[in-house]
């Protein structure tokens, strides 16, 4: 299905299309409530199931090095940047849901039907807070997303506060 382009707090972002999304309580004493509608920006942010329950129970993201609820250090994952401590985020779905950053993972139903379920997690981030990078995927020219060019899809910030859940996002595929 095709994506299309929205405006919030004026920057562009790729609507989520075929994804299923479940809204989060926001925190209201984390942040400005009203500010938040109104002057974050949204981004994305995909992730794994171990992350998820993290994240859903301290109501913010964990930076690598902080402890997971199961008592390990949160590292980072093969394919990212080795010794980069950020939270990272993207305007763009598609780039959020690759798989360096959205794990993939296989499940059977009870009927016996195969899929393949992605999660990740759609964001307001405060404006002024984060860095605008390049894709760091390795895809160079290769389009990732026909809406947000390649050299300004990932963001990074150290500021875990700054970044706030409101939908979690699942796409299933039957394989």
């Amino acid at each position: 299905m095709p994506r299309k382009i929205s405006i919030s707090a004026g920057e562009d972002y790729v609507v989520p299309r075929g994804w299923a999304g479940f809204g989060l309580q926001v925190d209201t004493t984390l942040v400005d409530y009203h500010n938040l509608w109104e002057e974050w920006i949204v981004t994305y942010h995909g992730t794994s199931t171990i992350a998820v329950e993290s994240i859903l129970a301290h109501r913010q993201f964990l930076l690598p090095g902080d402890t997971l609820l199961n008592g390990k250090p949160l590292g980072i994952r093969p394919g990212h940047i080795p010794g980069k401590a950020h939270l990272y985020t993207s305007p763009s779905i598609l780039y959020a849901s690759l798989n360096v950053y959205s794990v993939r993972y296989n499940f059977t139903d009870s009927s016996g039907k195969k899929y393949e379920a992605k999660i990740v997690f759609q964001c307001r981030q405060k404006p002024k807070t984060f860095c605008v990078q390049a894709e760091t995927v390795g895809r160079g020219k290769d389009s990732i997303c026909p809406f947000i060019s390649n050299d300004k899809i990932e963001y990074y910030t150290v500021n875990r506060s700054s970044v706030v859940p409101y939908r979690l996002l699942v796409s299933l595929k039957e394989l």
